[in-house]
């Protein structure tokens, strides 16, 4: 028989985007035909992440601050972040091409021949300011003009903490919807 990996899963499940990875999360273990349980979890995110020391093989979560990034790096496992707010010591990251999302988006509006544009987005959010900077480049290659809106209401965490700071990480109310209750140790 082979090893199970035990993977401990860090997400919020108060919001759609949380719900969703947490689905893809238990599809993939689905496909793997088995060799993953699911521990951990939830409200020890908040709590005592040192307590899982030697409990787990890995962790895959959505890392909100430097204290949880260094509490689970210390867990001496392997930990995939993909938040990505900032690189983390000890932590890898998966994030989505952003660059390419503000690209794509750009051209969807010049092939559809518009000639007035605006980016609106979160200043010094790591995945909005890549977006702004290619969205911006794409429209002037093309010979157009792009404003920028800035709002200071807007700028440094501000997203960082509206996104993830009051997000719960306990069980999702919708567990069965999921079809994996990691959090009370499911197994795929």
């Amino acid at each position: 028989m082979s090893k199970t990996d035990r993977i401990g899963v860090f997400v919020e499940t108060t919001r759609i985007y949380g719900r969703k990875v947490s689905e893809g999360i238990a599809d993939y273990a689905r496909e793997r035909r088995g060799g993953w349980t699911f521990a951990a979890g939830g409200d020890l995110l908040r709590t005592d992440i040192a307590a899982l020391r030697g409990k787990l093989d890995g962790v895959l979560a959505r890392i909100p601050d430097a204290r949880t990034a260094r509490a689970l790096a210390a867990l001496r496992v392997p930990v995939v972040d993909f938040y990505c707010w900032k690189d983390w010591p000890g932590v890898a990251g998966v994030d989505g091409d952003h660059a390419a999302v503000g690209r794509m988006a750009a051209a969807w509006f010049l092939a559809r021949r518009f000639r007035n544009f605006a980016f609106c987005g979160y200043p010094g959010a790591p995945f909005s300011d890549l977006r702004r900077a290619a969205f911006v480049r794409t429209v002037e290659e093309a010979g157009l003009s792009c404003a920028v809106y800035e709002s200071d209401n807007y700028r440094g965490n501000y997203l960082r903490r509206m996104a993830l700071g009051p997000e719960d990480y306990g069980a999702p109310r919708d567990d069965v919807e999921l079809g994996l209750s990691y959090y009370n140790s499911a197994t795929c």
